[in-house]
């Protein structure tokens, strides 16, 4: 528990630990004006039910002899005195409070945003292993529990721990034996509670923080595919699977709750009865009732500060071992430091005026082998692409044709051998140059809900939008005309969360419209309209061959007539490119080729 804590206070920044000092120099303060308020409540009892103790007291009687007040008269200052330190106390609280909500809600902003732009400059990689459902419940529940139950756990913890220290110290002062009998009595049972539930916390802690994540991607999977669902008839199995994971969060849910807060009711049974043994033993020792109220006063306005520090003392260590697990578990899956992100993410925004690809792509011996894989998804291919070429790739499902486009795109870093691009090695540091010269068409394409614009200059700001550029780019992927003469708003209309008001054809254009926004020199489809229907595929298939040998256009395709107009058809298999040529080359001359052109005319 330690370690983790310490992981995360190293993880803030200098101004988060400024602001965390200034937070805990206001709870030493507050901790000091509650003794103060404390110890104040004496002498006004005492002087208030006696005033001839005044003479009595040294101090007293000095203080009074300095005011030049009679007895009366330093009773009300006496009682004013008590009254300010009061309100001064409580405003300290209001105002620590204040400070503590503030620090949380700036700590979860901060953590937030940084571990959201982590995210989305995490290698593609990490994303293949992540399910983006874990990822958004990390942003959205999980940030919560490490500042909550981890950070602030540990600034309660220690608010408590002064405050109930000077409070001691004060009690130990006036009366040794009922100061040490407090302690071992009210945090005996505290603690001994705690250690009888901490390694159940810890368990529910870990089954919460399995239980949301599965939580989430029943969402995810359930909305995401509800038009399936609904067709199917078959709502009620992610119905149920929610329900069943849903009453198992509520179940611990209560149970961490009722841990945290049940001790506190017999507490405060037990303290109730001290302020009531400590009377008996006073008036008993002392034998006049005059002279044990004040002190019977200074108890009971001690112990109505100390308990609710030793609750918050108990309620944090229980909130810390419920929720370390959110903490080990959101510094588990980030693979680099965040401060090397950022630097990275304004390296990249300041690096303009990409080299614009010439010459020719070199493949050379390139093998890459997926996590937990049993065999390579690329096997030793070499392969050089020149500029200005239509480049199809085919073959089966698995045969690599994807993993060797992704590779193309810097998204995966093979294991063994190089790519050069115009002679240059592509290694991280040339990657952002690189990918300024691609536009990517994936088959499936992801829209906003925003206006068609913000679709095809996604990623910009709307301040930024060449409007001029997105009809340019519009009229090549012969969209133009859909967008002005059949939506209502042209450019500005709204299409819907994953453009559910649109055609898969008019997804598509949208998506090659996008990848020609910025002027790429390179043009790659990744199996991009293998999910349409013939008409519409050689619609925009004719769309792309506009841009043929001006543009190096590499095309991954299910059907073969696709890629039938290509200078180069690539045939894979098992990782490996077994065959290569033209169209009417390999449909004489390949077995490889002709075996997919006989599969697809059955």
């Amino acid at each position: 528990m330690y370690a983790s804590l310490k992981r995360l206070y190293l993880e803030l920044s200098l101004q988060e630990k400024r602001q965390l000092f200034l937070l805990t120099i206001v709870v030493v303060f507050t901790a000091l004006l509650q003794v103060i308020g404390i110890a104040s409540i004496f002498p006004f009892i005492a002087v208030a039910l006696d005033p001839e103790s005044i003479q009595s007291n040294q101090y007293l009687s000095v203080a009074m002899d300095f005011l030049e007040v009679k007895e009366h008269g330093f009773l009300i200052i006496l009682g004013t005195f008590v009254l300010f330190i009061i309100i001064l106390t409580n405003s300290s609280l209001a105002y620590s409070k204040w400070l503590t909500a503030k620090f949380l809600a700036t700590m979860v902003h901060n953590l937030t945003y940084k571990t959201f732009q982590q995210y989305l400059h995490e290698n593609y990689e990490f994303h293949l292993v992540k399910n983006s459902a874990e990822l958004i419940k990390n942003l959205t529940v999980e940030v919560g529990r490490v500042i909550n139950g981890g950070l602030m756990s540990s600034v309660n913890i220690m608010s408590g721990a002064i405050s109930a220290l000077f409070i001691l110290i004060l009690l130990i002062v006036v009366n040794p034996f009922v100061a040490i009998s407090a302690i071992l009595v009210l945090g005996g049972a505290y603690a001994m509670v705690y250690w009888s539930i901490k390694v159940k916390l810890g368990w529910v802690g870990i089954e919460v923080t399995d239980l949301m994540a599965k939580r989430m991607r029943f969402y995810n999977e359930a909305l995401g595919g509800v038009k399936e669902l609904t067709v199917l008839g078959r709502e009620k199995l992610y119905i149920d699977k929610f329900l069943e994971v849903s009453e198992k969060i509520v179940k611990y849910k209560v149970y961490s709750a009722s841990v945290m807060e049940l001790p506190r009711y017999l507490i405060e049974i037990v303290s109730f009865g001290g302020v009531i043994a400590i009377t008996i033993y006073l008036v008993g020792s002392q034998g006049d009732t005059q002279t044990a109220l004040p002190m019977v006063a200074l108890y009971g306005l001690a112990g109505y500060r100390l308990l609710p520090a030793l609750q918050n003392i108990f309620r944090s260590f229980a909130t810390l071992k419920h929720d370390i697990s959110a903490v080990d578990l959101f510094y588990s899956d980030q693979s680099v430091n965040k401060q090397d992100v950022i630097n990275e993410i304004k390296i990249s925004h300041n690096n303009k005026g990409a080299k614009i690809f010439e010459k020719s792509i070199v493949m050379n011996d390139i093998s890459y082998r997926y996590k937990g894989a049993s065999r390579d998804a690329v096997k030793n291919l070499s392969l050089e692409i020149k500029a200005n070429k239509s480049i199809g790739i085919v073959g089966t499902s698995g045969s690599g044709k994807s993993t060797l486009v992704d590779i193309m795109l810097g998204l995966l870093t093979p294991q063994h051998g190089e790519i050069t691009v115009d002679d240059v090695t592509l290694t991280e540091g040339v990657l952002s140059d690189w990918r300024k010269n691609i536009g990517y068409v994936p088959q499936v394409i992801f829209l906003a809900d925003a206006t068609i614009s913000e679709n095809i200059a996604f990623g910009l700001p709307v301040h930024e939008i060449d409007q001029e550029l997105v009809q340019r780019v519009s009229k090549i992927a012969d969209l133009h005309e859909f967008i002005v003469t059949d939506l209502d708003g042209g450019y500005d209309a709204v299409i819907g969360e994953r453009g559910v008001r649109l055609s898969g054809g008019q997804r598509q254009r949208i998506g090659i419209a996008r990848a020609l926004y910025h002027d790429p020199s390179v043009l790659i489809l990744d199996e991009a309209t293998s999910a349409l229907d013939m008409p519409t595929e050689q619609s925009i298939i004719n769309s792309v061959n506009k841009l043929v040998h001006s543009k190096t256009i590499i095309m991954i395709a299910h059907r073969l007539v696709t890629i039938k107009g290509c200078d180069i058809i690539i045939i894979m298999e098992n990782g490996q490119i077994v065959d290569s040529g033209g169209y009417e080359e390999l449909s004489n001359n390949s077995k490889s080729f002709r075996a997919l052109l006989l599969k697809q005319s059955n």
